[in-house]
């Protein structure tokens, strides 16, 4: 049984610190980690998206090239900004040289195109230089320079390029063009500035030119990584250098997860494929982001520090019997809001946990239903293909060309197809390869020479459908069309995909085309239609078609397409054009679906983009308002703070039914309490509900008038005791008493009697409570009516112990010392009935007791109490006490002794006795501790003054 309540303390103490400390402490780290969790997280994602867009910004300038006639164009900027523009070019090309070596080759003239030979490299042809500068800064129209160039053409090609085309040059003249097929200046640029200068530059494609332009752009970026706190580089798979650290590490996760946000070592890379086997990266530092891992070690420690400290209080009250200092009315509130509240926290915790999830889970749901609606929208445009050649099969179904009245109605069949359907042309063919009706009659030669070759192809296909032999001419230049269209024999692959649109290519041209053939009424194929849309017009058609349709997919949305090409937005009155270029870049650059947010006057959007598979050179965008998703994750917010407050309601209620069934009547209780601790016992506890705690308000009620009767009696035995001091001749008594309870067993008496003699008298009463106090009362009667005849001490003892032994037959005994002091004689008669035996304290001798053996009054039938006297000498002090004085246990555990009680006595007694009696009193209080008394404490002291002459011997 005590090995049982030795480890049942220690197991309900342990699941106590478990319930009530460690399980809120744990809820709160929960809470506070999910939150700095999400701040983390969409820390680190801005960060990427930082990362990304850094990235996706410089692969605006991705193509060697044009980011290095861009830095040419720079200088020349420069150099032409001031007086020293020859010093300022020779320090530029200096750094390009540094910046690209073995790529540049320049060749620089002044501004009437005479050759500088110090700022050139090697040794260019000055003459076919000053001609070159002088043709290209010479203001003539186009078509004059082309003919120029054409004229002077075999001049050039040794010193711009074999390959070189004077039309393309032309056309091209801010940018790099291909002159060569060598790897050693393939390509050739230049920026001439009449009347200042000329730079004409050959640039080489050495291995690694692909990356070249990112590469140089990464390095100078790098050279302010320290104040930006961002490194970039390029890194190519097949390069030799292989890199270290922490790069190797991204850079390997990418190569086997294909993810491109990697955490390594501290730092956050960023990584994007280039080609087949380059490796644009950015990385910074992670402490850019939010970190609260240094708040999570304090939130632990904290918790742990208050978790032990209030562990180890809980132990010391729990096993230890510390006492607790919270009432049982708090610790009931305590447990309810525990109890209650407890389970409320975990429900908005995981409320927020759940919030944030389903938030971002709404968002990426949003953002797939749009990826799907994009691809479905591009994977339509086949299905569209096949309907219209559904349509157009069903409309030249009908069409004859061998009556007058059939020809006319062919004709007007086809121009309503072109106008219906925008063809960019429309040409039908006979069986001799002729022309038979042309949508566009008026063309140029290039359109005559694409119409004699495709007859040709026609007349073939006729012939061969109506099984004969073509009897026109064949085009020479149908010879070439076989190594124009792939590989494949023309009049095969449109024999091919006859009734049916398909891409036709021809001398690098890519068309839709539709061809059909029609038929006469002798079941005999006679024409040929021949239909041709521009490779966007057939896409545009059905973007203006079908766009607006599938944007009702898209509630409250936006469906657009847009063509880098020809920079055409459809539809073309999309009037949010310049809020999203940004993420428009960004989807012109990314190979993967591209997602991100912009902000409209009607809101955020959400965006979603990507390059179809089918409509090739068009990039399509979904864009949804974010507030759909915003208004479901608020409706339920409101539901979670619906459900709390219902529950926290709920909880109050029930709090208030407790209140009133426990706490009021514990509340009630503790007030009767108090009013017991100021003894205010007519105080009553209100009954109540007729259950357990009524029962004990009745209950307490029934004690408190017991204790009334008690304190009634406390205030009649307070009266049996004199309170003034008691004074003879030249003897002053007085007493003192305090009760260890309410009606305590020690009794003591002081009075003058008629003759003049003083009575002294203390008793200690067996027991406690009224029994006792009814004895003291029978005690105080019989001595006063013994004292009204002349008595000796030891008669009157012998009177009250036969009243004693017959009335109360030995349940009741009590020791008493009786004295008689006279004043006029000086001598003090007494007897004592088995009390304490006084101590006399004379001057000059050491103090001695008044030794009287008998047995307490009402012990015996037959008992003998001895008569003595003592005279009395001036400084004389007697003093009387009962047990309680010497048997109190000081703060060590010992009983104070009559050793202790003498010496600590000795020093207080002075001719006062009121005065003596106090310091007494104050004495033992304070070597007792202050502690609750174990039994009554009385003291009665007899001081003598200054004898008469004559009293001792009298």
């Amino acid at each position: 049984m005590i090995a049982f309540d030795y480890w049942g303390r220690r197991l309900k103490w342990a699941l106590t610190c478990l319930t009530f400390f460690a399980l809120p402490f744990l809820l709160v780290l929960y809470g506070l980690n999910a939150r700095w969790t999400i701040q983390e997280t969409q820390s680190i994602a801005k960060a990427y998206d930082g990362l990304d867009r850094l990235l996706l910004r410089m692969r605006r300038r991705e193509d060697t090239l044009d980011y290095l006639f861009d830095l040419l164009s720079a200088l020349t900027r420069l150099a032409g900004s001031g007086p020293d523009r020859f010093a300022r070019l020779r320090r530029g090309m200096r750094t390009l040289r540094a910046r690209f070596p073995g790529v540049l080759r320049f060749t620089v003239c002044d501004g009437h195109g005479q050759v500088i030979p110090a700022l050139s490299d090697g040794h260019p042809p000055r003459a076919v230089v000053k001609k070159f500068f002088d043709l290209v800064t010479e203001d003539v129209p186009r078509p004059v320079l082309r003919e120029r160039f054409q004229k002077t053409l075999s001049i050039y090609k040794a010193f711009v390029g074999n390959d070189v085309n004077p039309q393309i040059i032309e056309q091209r003249r801010h940018s790099f063009v291909k002159v060569s097929s060598l790897e050693t200046d393939r390509y050739f640029g230049y920026i001439c500035e009449p009347g200042q200068f000329g730079l004409l530059v050959h640039a080489s494609e050495p291995p690694g030119m692909l990356l070249a332009g990112l590469a140089d752009q990464a390095a100078q970026l790098m050279r302010y990584r320290s104040r930006l706190g961002v490194e970039v580089g390029v890194h190519d798979l097949a390069a030799v250098a292989t890199p270290t650290g922490p790069l190797a590490i991204a850079l390997g996760h990418f190569q086997s997860t294909n993810r491109p946000h990697v955490q390594v070592g501290g730092r956050l890379f960023s990584i994007m494929p280039l080609l087949t086997t380059g490796r644009f990266w950015a990385s910074r530092p992670r402490a850019v982001a939010l970190d609260f891992s240094r708040h999570r070690r304090w939130l632990i420690g904290i918790g742990l520090a208050i978790f032990a400290i209030l562990a180890v209080f809980s132990h010391s009250v729990m096993v230890g019997g510390r006492p607790f200092p919270i009432s049982i009315r708090w610790r009931l509130v305590v447990l309810f809001a525990f109890a209650s509240g407890l389970p409320l926290a975990v429900v908005i915790l995981a409320g927020w946990d759940y919030l944030n999830q389903k938030y971002a889970t709404r968002v990426r749901q949003t953002h797939d239903e749009m990826e799907r609606t994009l691809q479905a929208f591009d994977a339509q445009f086949p299905l569209m293909r096949g309907r219209m050649e559904i349509t157009f099969t069903r409309i030249f179904r009908t069409c004859r060309f061998d009556t007058e009245r059939a020809r006319a109605r062919a004709i007007r069949v086809m121009k309503w197809f072109c106008a219906r359907f925008f063809a960019s042309d429309l040409v039908l063919f006979d069986e001799r390869g002729n022309v038979a009706w042309d949508a566009e009659p008026e063309v140029g030669a290039k359109g005559h020479r694409g119409r004699r070759m495709m007859g040709s192809v026609a007349g073939e296909i006729l012939a061969n459908l109506n099984r004969d032999v073509f009897k026109g001419k064949t085009d020479a230049a149908i010879m070439f069309l076989e190594s124009f269209t792939g590989g494949e024999n023309p009049v095969s692959q449109i024999t091919r995909n006859l009734g049916r649109i398909f891409e036709f290519s021809l001398s690098g041209a890519s068309t839709w085309t539709y061809v059909n053939p029609l038929i006469s009424r002798k079941r005999r194929f006679t024409h040929m239609v021949m239909a041709n849309w521009r490779k966007q017009e057939l896409e545009k058609l059905y973007l203006k078609r079908e766009l607006v349709n599938s944007r009702k997919g898209l509630p409250g949305g936006y469906l657009i397409s847009f063509n880098d090409k020809f920079r055409e937005w459809m539809p073309a009155d999309f009037k949010y054009r310049d809020q999203v270029q940004t993420f428009l870049r960004d989807v012109l650059l990314r190979q993967a679906t591209t997602i991100g947010r912009v902000r409209l006057p009607s809101g955020r959007f959400l965006l979603t983009g990507i390059k179809p598979k089918e409509l090739t050179g068009q990039v399509l965008i979904a864009m949804v308002p974010e507030r759909p998703i915003e208004d479901e994750i608020k409706s339920m917010e409101r539901q979670l703070w619906v459900f709390s407050c219902l529950s926290a309601g709920i909880s109050l209620f029930l709090g208030f039914l407790l209140s009133q069934r426990f706490l009021t009547p514990i509340s009630e209780l503790s007030a009767g309490v108090v009013a017991i601790q100021k003894r205010q016992f007519q105080h009553r506890v209100p009954p109540g509900e007729p259950d357990e705690l009524g029962e004990l308000a009745a209950t307490f009620n029934r004690v408190m008038e017991g204790l009334s009767d008690l304190e009634v009696g406390r205030i009649v035995q307070e009266s049996l005791f004199p309170t003034q001091e008691v004074r003879g001749g030249p003897f002053r008594v007085y007493g003192m008493t305090s009760s260890a309870t309410e009606l305590g067993g020690d009794y003591y008496d002081l009075q003058t009697l008629p003759d003049g003699r003083l009575l002294v008298l203390i008793g200690d009463v067996s027991g406690h409570g009224v029994p006792a106090a009814l004895v003291m009362a029978m005690a105080k009667a019989l001595v006063e009516r013994e004292c009204e005849i002349d008595a000796t001490p030891d008669v009157l003892l012998s009177n009250v112990h036969r009243v004693f032994y017959r009335t109360l037959k030995r349940r009741r005994m009590m020791t008493c010392f009786l004295g008689l002091l006279d004043p006029r004689t000086g001598v003090l008669s007494y007897a004592n009935a088995g009390h304490n035996f006084p101590y006399l304290f004379r001057a000059g001798a050491a103090p001695r007791f008044f030794e009287s053996k008998a047995l307490p009054l009402g012990s015996m039938k037959k008992n003998q109490f001895e008569l003595q006297q003592e005279p009395m000498q001036t400084g004389d002090r007697v003093l009387l006490y009962t047990d309680g004085l010497v048997e109190a246990k000081v703060r060590g555990g010992e009983a104070i002794g009559y050793s202790g009680m003498l010496a600590g006595v000795t020093p207080l007694l002075d001719d006062d006795p009121k005065a003596s009696c106090e310091r007494i009193l104050a004495w033992h209080r304070q070597v007792t501790g202050g502690g609750p008394q174990e039994d009554d404490i009385t003291i009665v002291l007899i001081t003598c003054g200054a004898m008469p002459e004559g009293a001792a011997s009298a």
